[in-house]
């Protein structure tokens, strides 16, 4: 007899059946095996409904795979853990900063920069041998938040500004300019029509495909501290506010929660098991 197929809400109130071939694979993205995967799966077609809303069925999952692997539940839940990041966008451009530093480029946060026209403050500013980078991030608190065309329209006028200085001043240097508009969640689809029209470099949490701000975190390994399930929120402000955004650097601010010794090696071991290298970085878009 055929599985009775239900229909779920997804997080912009459209209505789809049940995929679980999409659950399986985010279970197995994080690192279960396919024991696990597929223990977790039936254990929550079990208790499907129809109209019950994805979020909660992957916040199920989570809760499931955080019982068997709170490693790489931690991996899992990495979405949410970007979210966590705010709510000021402050954390968000220090996190960017570190994956273009592990990129190999020297980087800048919070700069005001002299354009053609006018001046602008530009959130991150990467270079290396080759190239500048100057990138504006637009951070969400909430995933079903998205950049428009409104945003791309702006930052692609900004950065054309930008790169009238800069060429006019770098003559001869052989560095090459790029601009570049970063966010957490997702860009309309004009705004994508529109920067792969204008030329704009864009990164959302899965555009470009293969090359999304989630491929190149699990990628690079640079997961940030809200994926730490040893911490509570509590910490996680306090070492946010201490410019502390990496779980590879958590163990910079332990003394200053007050914990025990105990306590510390918890949270630095789950630390070391999250953000360890998974794969050589991947390359990243050009434009």
């Amino acid at each position: 007899m055929p599985k009775r197929l239900f229909k779920v809400m997804k997080w912009n109130g459209d209505t789809e059946f049940f995929q679980p071939e999409k659950l399986f694979t985010s279970l197995k993205r994080s690192g279960a095996s396919d024991k696990i995967a597929q223990r977790i799966l039936q254990h929550v077609e079990s208790e499907l409904q129809d109209g019950m809303k994805t979020t909660k069925i992957y916040e199920h999952a989570f809760e499931l795979l955080k019982e068997h692997l709170p490693i790489v539940a931690a991996r899992y839940d990495l979405k949410k853990a970007i979210l966590r990041l705010g709510p000021s966008g402050y954390p968000f451009e220090k996190f960017i900063a570190h994956i273009w530093e592990r990129l190999g480029y020297k980087t800048r946060t919070g700069v005001t920069v002299p354009g053609k026209c006018i001046d602008h403050e530009v959130d991150v500013i990467a270079e290396n041998d080759h190239e500048v980078v100057m990138m504006e991030c637009k951070y969400h608190n909430f995933h079903e938040t998205g950049s428009d065309i409104k945003t791309t329209l702006y930052v692609h006028a900004r950065m054309h500004d930008l790169r009238g200085y800069w060429e006019s001043t770098h003559q001869g240097s052989g560095k090459k300019f790029r601009g570049f508009l970063v966010t957490n969640t997702k860009f309309s689809s004009s705004a994508l029509r529109y920067s792969e029209c204008a030329g704009l470099n864009i990164i959302s949490w899965s555009y470009p495909p293969g090359g999304g701000l989630a491929h190149m975190i699990d990628n690079l390994g640079l997961h940030p501290i809200t994926c730490l399930t040893t911490l509570s929120e509590g910490h996680i402000k306090t070492l946010l506010n201490q410019g502390l955004v990496l779980c590879q650097d958590v163990g910079k601010g332990l003394h200053s929660l007050g914990l025990s010794k105990e306590e510390n090696e918890r949270i630095e071991q789950e630390a070391h098991e999250v953000c360890k290298m998974r794969r050589p970085p991947g390359p990243l878009a050009r434009g």
